[in-house]
């Protein structure tokens, strides 16, 4: 008999699974023809897949092919199970059909047998088998039946066979005559005619396209001018001669801390005597009025350039300035302000200056007006133009302050702190979408005084001022998703007078500088730009009766020490370079050499105080700290302990110091210092722990290594202060958290 053999199937499914987790308060004088700002000393009238696997499966299902034990037909011998005769064996092949069967009839019953009664033999109910025999042989087929000779596929080989004849090619039929090749000489010859212009034909000059600009060659001996190009697009700006094209920008310039020091060069003659004293940076004043004095479109007049269907006039000192410090490698900070007359008539007598030459500082009725002045500064000095680069924009000037940004109020009138916030966020808006569409890698700023706190609010004053705090949170919702930055003037709390402090709040100043970064750091935590702050106008008096120059040299280094001791700070321009007349009548000479030209004391403390590149290198005022701040912890009896990387207050006597990283790096984390109470505290959250920030002080390491010490955050129960310390005991005291690891 057959049987059937089988396999099981299995299949196996693999899903896979992925997963993806983002200037200066100041009054205007003139000065070589150049109107600038100047400090306006009344500053201190103010108020105090996943996919399934779509293979085939791993295994398919088979059934093991049943094939017959013999493809003839039956088995080799058939036996018939006959229990009446004997078995007959029929082969498999040969199977006759038993017709010659015959029952055994011979079956003799044995007649002797007497039955009992009623008893029948059993002959008489008996079916012999054959009956019901049906023979083999009835299904059978012979095999000859499906047999299929081999000669009906063969194909005799005479069928395939080419004689060789039929490929044979004559030799003559591949025979050139040789004058088949021959050419005439007269087919080569050009008759002279046939190069000869006639005189009548007319060369057609080459004319001007869309992407044209330029003077060149028309292609038939004379020039032909394409005009310009509309910016941010220059002449070959992509790299092709007579193509308007926009040029890759360059990358916003980085510099290291002891470059950090800049200034206001008030047009100093030698440019070297900056540079040359490892100076970081210049500021210049752009105003407005100057480089458009009235509106006028093009064609423009000489000295004049084109911009956006205007004429501008190049102001040529400034112009002198800006390429001759970027030249020297110094970076180029431009303060942005100034409504020509034209451009504010619109407000009218609205516009109250605060004094004689103030109209200036009154808003211009036509943001976007101002906006293109902008973009054309940034497209004219974006350092691919051999004009020099402007990086940093300041946009306006201490504008929280009503005598510099006047929108038509104060001296009388009282002004509305939302219009006021409507009015500089649609000029910051227009000037900054300007210069980031012609100077994409620029940094744009508001610009503030040192009116910090918002207890400072007061618009209805005869001087507005709105605090600092104010003006940055309502600007946020103004400015959308722009990047903003912080440009900030931290001038002493009184101008005259060279003093100032870690108590100085709400003011914020030299003195508590750090709050500013504590509070950009507390309010807007993820925001890095918010974090890069720029100093861009400040400087300390020298003059008598509140002020000398001693006390003005010591005012310059203590303002470097607080400057240099706080992470984020990345531009410090001291205003000024040389006294200002206009200045001077009011008791403040603010300039590193007088009126006359001469050196102050302070001049050699800032000249010098960053001379690392001398040998030995000279060294002071913060910058040996350099590449780190200067973590002190200081103590004052009555008032408890303070940790800070900046100056100890008033009283508090050094205890103990430590090095921390100025600049971030890998593996490291941010600390703040936050006052509580008389005392302050360490802590890395940037929201000071709901306490008051006093500013970063420096990143620590996370991780310990050779020459590092631990920094515990230490308190003391019966007093309530705050002290860091390197001991794991914390001097015997409670110890609270490990801050990191600091250098000693």
């Amino acid at each position: 008999m057959f049987g059937v053999m089988g396999s099981d199937t299995t299949r196996w499914i693999t899903v896979l699974l992925a997963g993806a987790a983002l200037l200066s308060a100041g009054c205007l004088s003139e000065d070589d023809g150049q109107i600038e700002l100047v400090r306006d000393v009344a500053d201190t009238a103010a108020a105090d897949v996943t996919a399934a696997d779509t293979s085939a499966p791993a295994d398919t299902l088979g059934v093991d092919v049943i094939a017959p034990l013999d493809t003839h037909g039956a088995p080799d011998t058939l036996v018939v199970d006959d229990t009446l005769g004997a078995d007959v064996v029929v082969p498999a092949d040969t199977v006759t059909p038993q017709d010659t069967y015959v029952p055994q009839d011979t079956y003799v019953p044995q007649d002797t047998y007497t039955p009992q009664d009623t008893y029948t033999p059993p002959a008489d109910t008996y079916t012999p088998p054959a009956d019901t025999y049906t023979p083999p042989a009835d299904t059978y087929t012979p095999p000859a039946d499906t047999y299929t000779p081999p000669a009906d596929t063969y194909t005799p080989p005479a069928d395939t066979y080419t004689p060789p004849a039929d490929t044979y090619t004559p030799p003559a039929d591949t025979y050139t005559p040789p004058q088949d090749t021959y050419t005439p000489p007269a087919d080569t010859y050009t008759p002279p005619q046939d190069t000869y212009t006639p005189p009548d034909t007319v060369c057609v000059p080459a004319t001007c396209t869309a992407a044209s600009c330029g003077t060149f060659s028309n292609g038939c001996g004379g020039t032909i001018s394409c005009g310009g190009c509309t910016p941010p697009a220059t002449c070959g700006g992509a790299g092709q001669a007579h193509v308007c094209g926009v040029p890759t920008p360059l990358p916003y310039p980085t510099r290291n801390g002891y470059q950090l020091k800049a200034i206001q060069p008030d047009f100093w003659p030698d440019k070297a005597n900056i540079s040359g004293n490892m100076a970081g940076g210049v500021a210049v004043n752009l105003g407005w009025w100057i480089w458009e004095p009235s509106p006028k479109a093009p064609p423009c007049n000489s000295g004049q350039i084109e911009f956006l269907d205007r004429c501008y006039s190049v102001d040529g000192g400034v112009e002198d300035q800006i390429k001759g410090y970027t030249d020297r490698g110094l970076r180029v900070t431009g303060v942005l302000y100034g409504s020509p007359p034209w451009a504010r008539a619109g407000l009218g007598a609205a516009c109250t200056p605060a004094s004689a030459g103030f109209e200036i500082f009154c808003k211009p009725d036509d943001p976007s007006l101002f906006g293109r002045f902008a973009g054309m500064l940034a497209h004219r000095y974006n350092g691919l133009n051999g004009h020099g680069r402007v990086v940093d924009f300041v946009i306006w000037n201490e504008v929280n302050s009503n005598d510099w940004f006047d929108i038509g109020c104060g001296q009388g009138t009282a002004c509305s702190t939302s219009a006021w916030l409507n009015a500089y966020a649609a000029l910051w808006n227009s000037a900054y979408d300007h210069i980031i569409t012609q100077q994409p890698t620029a940094k744009v700023f508001y610009s503030f005084e040192h009116h910090f706190a918002s207890s400072y609010d007061a618009p209805s004053a005869s001087h507005p001022v709105l605090g600092v705090e104010t003006f940055i949170t309502g600007m946020a919702s103004r400015v959308g998703n722009r990047t903003w930055r912080v440009a900030y003037h931290p001038y002493p709390p009184n101008l005259l007078s060279p003093t100032f402090g870690a108590y100085d709040w709400p003011r914020i100043t030299y003195g508590n500088i750090g709050v500013l970064a504590g509070w950009l750091w507390k309010h807007y935590p993820n925001s890095a730009a918010a974090h890069d702050i720029h100093l861009t106008e400040s400087g300390v008096n020298s003059l008598s009766p509140q002020s000398s120059q001693a006390a003005q040299a010591q005012g310059v280094c203590d303002g470097f020490v607080n400057i240099l001791g706080t992470p984020g700070i990345d531009n410090y321009v001291y205003h000024r370079m040389k006294d200002h007349p206009a200045e001077t009548a009011g008791g403040l000479g603010l300039g590193l050499h007088d009126d006359s030209g001469q050196p102050k004391q302070a001049w050699a403390v800032w000249a010098l105080a960053n001379r690392y590149d001398l040998s030995p290198p000279q060294l002071s005022c913060g910058f040996q700290h350099l590449p780190y701040t200067y973590l002190k912890r200081g103590y004052k009896a009555g008032k408890g302990h303070w940790a800070t990387s900046r100056a100890l207050p008033s009283g508090f006597a050094l205890e103990q110091d430590w090095r921390l990283l100025r600049d971030k790096a890998s593996g490291t984390t941010l600390l703040f210092a936050c006052k509580v109470g008389d005392h302050n505290l360490l802590t890395k959250d940037s929201n000071c722990e709901n306490q008051f920030p006093m500013g970063p002080v420096g990143w620590i390491y996370n991780a310990n290594a050779s020459g590092r010490v631990p920094l515990y955050r230490c308190y003391i129960p019966s007093s309530g202060d705050h002290f860091v310390s390197s001991s794991a005991t914390c001097e015997g005291q409670t110890v609270e958290q490990l801050l990191g690891y600091a250098l000693p």
